[in-house]
């Protein structure tokens, strides 16, 4: 869990400072970035990029949920 923080965070960070297209979209990709990305473009009200901060939110919500879904095992207690 470690590890998807610090890549979160760091990813996060770095957002505003890349002026490339490609680049800033490339970056939102990373998980949860776009969560941050969709609140800084909430705070500055400027509704740049919100749709697809939106999609991929969702995208990433789905694939987290089929994951839990997959790995997680009930052991029930004795």
């Amino acid at each position: 869990m470690l590890p998807l923080f610090v890549l979160t965070m760091g990813t996060a960070s770095v957002l505003p400072t890349v002026s490339d297209p490609v680049g800033h979209a490339a970056l939102r990709v990373v998980p949860l970035v776009a969560n941050a990305d969709l609140s800084s473009a909430a705070w500055l009200t400027n509704g740049s990029g919100i749709g697809i901060n939106v999609i991929i939110v969702a995208l990433w919500m789905l694939i987290f949920g089929v994951l839990a879904r997959r790995t997680f095992r009930w052991e029930r207690r004795r």
